[in-house]
């Protein structure tokens, strides 16, 4: 009797609902969402955006791939119309596109758990399976929404991570010494790249 109670209380515990959602080959969890690694991503702490028509820039900042392109080095505001002008590596400050945030002058090395990589399971399991007041859950990693946000696979500290779309899948970048660029005229999932140099939205006409 003693077992049948321990294998039915171990069958509750696991059908638990934050329990309702585990990676696997095919598909990772945002929380207690599952999303499709093949279609899908995670972009900042809440939501699961399809490749088909969006992509992630900043820090978490998914743009309408269709409408819009990543282009960072005048602030970290990067997203910008097509209509607004082209991404350029040699743009005057007076001709850059608007960009809301200032840039920030101090550059601080990140800590080691700055950027993680969940694409691989937690030494030891699991650590969470769904969110939990102030902290989210991706692939079985525990951040806190204020501290970290989603970037594909990866989970990156806010003002220290910036995350670009490239031929590998969404690669992270350092604020402050590493900008994302939009290629002009290269083909789609080859139009992005990581510089060391900073790229701006250059206004038409100017």
């Amino acid at each position: 009797m003693f077992d049948l109670f321990a294998g039915l209380f171990a069958v509750l515990a696991f059908n638990d609902t934050d329990m309702g959602c585990q990676p696997n080959t095919t598909h990772g969890c945002l929380d207690s969402m599952p999303y499709n690694y093949a279609l899908q991503f995670p972009c900042g702490s809440h939501n699961i955006f399809n490749y088909a028509d969006h992509l992630c820039c900043e820090q978490g900042r998914a743009f309408d791939s269709q409408n819009e392109y990543c282009c960072t080095g005048s602030g970290q505001n990067g997203v910008h119309d097509y209509s607004a002008g082209k991404c350029d590596l040699n743009t005057p400050d007076q001709c850059a596109c608007y960009d809301a945030l200032e840039k920030s002058e101090e550059v601080v090395a990140p800590n080691e758990d700055a950027l993680i990589d969940t694409s691989q399971p937690p030494e030891g399991g699991y650590l969470c399976h769904g969110s939990q007041g102030s902290d989210g859950c991706l692939n079985g990693y525990k951040y806190n929404y204020s501290k970290y946000t989603p970037c594909g696979p990866w989970l990156m500290e806010f003002g220290q991570y910036g995350c670009c779309p490239s031929q590998a899948g969404f690669l992270p970048y350092l604020l402050g010494t590493q900008y994302c660029c939009k290629i002009e005229g290269a083909a789609p999932g080859k139009d992005y790249k990581i510089s060391t140099t900073q790229c701006k939205c250059h206004r038409y006409g100017c």
